[in-house]
């Protein structure tokens, strides 16, 4: 499985990528690289359109509790255990190079994990 991985990602170019990402979608990429500069401080906000009930409200988790809940909105617990946001670290890390962004990805997977040991209704 590890040579296979290997193999995948040989094969994509990250300059092409990044590229693409700055001549094409540079609008959406400054709306990631402000998100990143938010979840490096575990500051979270959920306003995408695709988010269940988009909030323009920060609110900041120092340390991690994931199964907070803000202004009595248990949605929010669900799209912060989703996780849709740890796709902004990789794209940030393309762009970027900066490894800060997959260390970062990798804490949050890492804490939900030893955290959450099962999902609760809340």
């Amino acid at each position: 499985m590890k040579e296979e991985r290997r193999q995948f990602f040989e094969r994509i170019d990250g300059n092409q990528c990044r590229d693409y990402i700055l001549s094409h979608c540079s609008k959406d990429y400054e709306k990631v690289k402000s998100s990143l500069e938010r979840l490096m401080d575990n500051r979270f906000m959920f306003d995408s359109p695709w988010d269940m009930e988009p909030c323009s409200k920060i609110h900041q988790i120092q340390p991690m509790v994931w199964d907070q809940v803000f202004e009595d909105d248990p949605e929010w617990a669900y799209m912060l255990n989703r996780q849709e946001y740890l796709l902004q670290f990789m794209i940030g890390y393309v762009v970027e190079g900066d490894k800060d962004y997959i260390q970062k990805c990798k804490f949050f997977l890492f804490d939900w994990i030893e955290q959450v040991r099962e999902f609760w209704s809340v």
